[in-house]
C-alpha cells in the first residue's frame, strides 16, 4: 500500500510534495488522484488540512479550461441537497452513487 503523501500549500498557491522534495502543479495532484495515491494537502502557515478545498480548486481549474466536470443542474442539485439533508447525508449519497461502496466520505 502507498504511504500517505504530504503536500504543503504555500500562500502563493504553490504546492510542495514533501515525498519527492519538489514543487508540483495541479496536474500532478490529478495524477496522484488517478493513481489512487493517498495524499493530504497541509497549509504551510497554519498546519491545517486543506485537501478538500484544494481538490475543489482543482475541479474549478478544470472547468475554466473547458473540461466540464459538474453541470450547472448537478451543482444546483448538490446545493439543494446540502441545504435540505445536510452535508453528511449528501456525502453518503454521492459516495454511494459513485460506486465507492460507502467506504468513507468524499
Amino acid at each position: 500500500m502507498n504511504q500517505q503523501r504530504i503536500i504543503k500549500k504555500y500562500p502563493n498557491r504553490r504546492l510542495y510534495d514533501t515525498t519527492e522534495s519538489r514543487y508540483i502543479a495541479f496536474k500532478d495532484l490529478c495524477r496522484l488522484a488517478m493513481h489512487e495515491t493517498p495524499f493530504s494537502v497541509i497549509e504551510s502557515a497554519s498546519g491545517r488540512d486543506v485537501t478538500r478545498q484544494v481538490l475543489v480548486q482543482l475541479i474549478a481549474d478544470l472547468e475554466t479550461r473547458g473540461q466540464v466536470v459538474l453541470s450547472t443542474p448537478l451543482l444546483i442539485q448538490i446545493i439543494r441537497a446540502h441545504a435540505e439533508n445536510g452535508p453528511q447525508d449528501l456525502s453518503s449519497q454521492l459516495t454511494a452513487s459513485l460506486g465507492n461502496g460507502g467506504s468513507g466520505p468524499l
